[in-house]
């Protein structure tokens, strides 16, 4: 069936959609932003994430705090617990940087922020 009007034609079915690798990334987001463990906050939470997705945390300075990585379609969270860098250190309050890059084309870049 199929209607018309105007310039606007309508035609029933079933139109499946992807959003592009694009959307997919931009949908990346970090909380809790501000993280603060005094509050009781002992992860970052990395929700919007794709299948595959590697995100690297830095400071402001440019030194690589972590990596993180998801290989994992039953979730669309990438969990950060203990809230550490590499050496196992707790992080010092400050804006931190993040890139994310999926298996998709593309990278997001976002910003969280640490309150101790």
């Amino acid at each position: 069936t199929s209607m018309s009007g105007g310039s606007l034609s309508l035609v029933s079915g079933f139109f499946g959609s992807r959003p592009s690798a694009r959307l997919d990334l931009e949908r990346i987001h970090a909380f809790p932003s501000p993280f603060r463990p005094a509050f009781g906050h002992d992860r970052i939470t990395f929700r919007g994430t794709t299948t595959n997705v590697k995100i690297r945390v830095y400071t402001l300075s440019g030194w690589l705090v972590t990596t993180l990585e998801k290989h994992d379609s039953t979730t669309e969270d990438l969990v950060w617990k203990p809230v550490t860098n590499f050496a196992g250190q707790a992080l010092a309050s400050g804006v931190y940087s993040f890139i994310a890059e999926g298996d998709v084309a593309g990278q997001k870049l976002g910003k969280l922020m640490i309150i101790k």
